[in-house]
Formats: C-alpha cells, structure tokens, sequence
C-alpha cells in the first residue's frame, strides 16, 4: 500500500514539474485565442474570463465578426474578418 501512495506522489510531482515547465515556454509575446463564428459567443467569453482569472491563460481573446456591446466590456476585441490577417500580424510582431 505504501508503494501505491509513493508511485501516485511521484507521478503529482512528476506532473506539477511538467506543468510548470510548460509555463516557462509560453510567453505573452505572439500569443492570441481567436474565435471564429461561436456558436455562443457569451459563453466563450465567460469561459476566456474564467481561464484568465485561474492564471491558465494570459492571451487576448479575439472574437471576429462579432459587434457586441457586452464583449468590448469585459476586455475582448472584435475584428472584422478582412482585418483579422493583419492583426494577428501585428500581435506577432508585438506592435500595437
């Protein structure tokens, strides 16, 4: 039993490591979520929200084609889909 418990605590650790690691490599720099036509654009706000709130996610959400009062509130940019080459461009390249 007490092998089942040493395994298991190895395996966490071996994983909050990975975790960890994984945020090492991610930057902010050249990193946007885009949504394409959601089915509901609400909940894919909220859940953005919720993500960036745990710390999961540090990117803008980009939601093209969408001119919705609420989603400018809560810190999403809307992007028609004509201009959408030319600011995920702008987003690499870190000139805003």
């Amino acid at each position: 039993m007490i092998w089942l418990l040493v395994i298991l605590a190895a395996f966490g650790a071996l994983c909050v490591l990975w975790v960890l690691f994984g945020f090492l490599l991610t930057g902010t720099k050249g990193t946007v979520m885009v949504c394409l036509h959601p089915q509901d654009a609400e909940a894919v706000v909220r859940q953005h929200g919720w993500l960036q709130d745990l710390g999961l996610v540090r990117c803008p959400l980009i939601m093209v084609d969408l001119e919705e009062a609420w989603a400018r509130r809560l810190d999403v940019e809307c992007c028609p889909m004509a201009q959408i080459v030319e600011r995920l461009e702008r987003e690499r390249t870190g000139f805003d």
